[in-house]
């Protein structure tokens, strides 16, 4: 699967031609993206996860194909666990903020890759009951993440871009968790991680594109600098 992605990506590379997202044009839009995990064993014991989040995106181009700008996103997630030992239920909501620079290179005059550089800013919250070991307790975590995102965008109209991309294909993350619990059994804890990830494997890839759009706004010609 991995290797279908490359090949469609080089197929595009062989386009070339030369349209440009032109100095001081302002890119608008957002991005969605999902994840499902389901595993199984001859017990019929699982383990489910699926999230949602999204994004909201506003730039700048700094000069050609050049683009800054500010990322607001919301995410999303549940996870169920049916094994014996250990029957839980998490819900989590998450929110983060924080500066973007991308870089695109150009295909044909509808066609061009990107790759994204963003640190975001994070907190989120997230609620686990567990009934089988009675340690129901609430998640706070906040921290930081630089990453690398790749992706491709399609003009399909005039000011409207598509894209997909592969998000945080490379990521470098601190996180602080403090974990309070309601059974006075257990003493509430703070852990701090730094972690690195990557999603370098057919399966991470494709379980993890996300789509979006860009509105694009340009100066028209013959309109004076300010």
């Amino acid at each position: 699967m991995l290797k279908f992605y490359i090949s469609i990506l080089f197929f595009f590379s062989c386009l070339a031609s030369n349209a440009q997202i032109s100095k001081n044009a302002v890119l608008v839009g957002g991005q969605l993206s999902s994840n499902l995990i389901f595993a199984k064993d001859d017990s019929s014991n699982a383990f489910k996860n699926r999230g949602i989040g999204f994004i909201l995106s506003l730039g700048k181009a700094l000069r050609q194909n050049t683009l800054f700008g500010i990322n607001l996103g919301y995410h999303y997630s549940r996870s169920v666990s049916e094994y014996p030992a250990d029957q839980a239920r998490s819900t989590a909501h998450g929110y983060a903020i924080g500066p973007y620079y991308r870089k695109y290179k150009t295909l044909d005059k509808k066609i061009s890759l990107f790759g994204e550089a963003e640190f975001l800013f994070e907190i989120s919250n997230e609620r686990t009951d567990n009934r089988m070991a009675n340690d129901d307790r609430d998640h706070h975590r906040t921290g930081g993440k630089f990453s690398l995102t790749p992706g491709a965008a399609y003009q399909l109209f005039k000011k409207l871009q598509i894209e997909f991309s592969i998000p945080s294909i490379l990521s470098l993350s601190y996180t602080r968790i403090k974990s309070e619990y309601e059974n006075p059994a257990f003493n509430d804890t703070i852990q701090e991680y730094f972690f690195l990830g990557t999603r370098f494997n057919s399966y991470a890839v494709f379980n993890s594109i996300a789509f979006g759009f860009r509105f694009y706004f340009e100066k028209r010609p013959g309109e004076s600098e300010q």
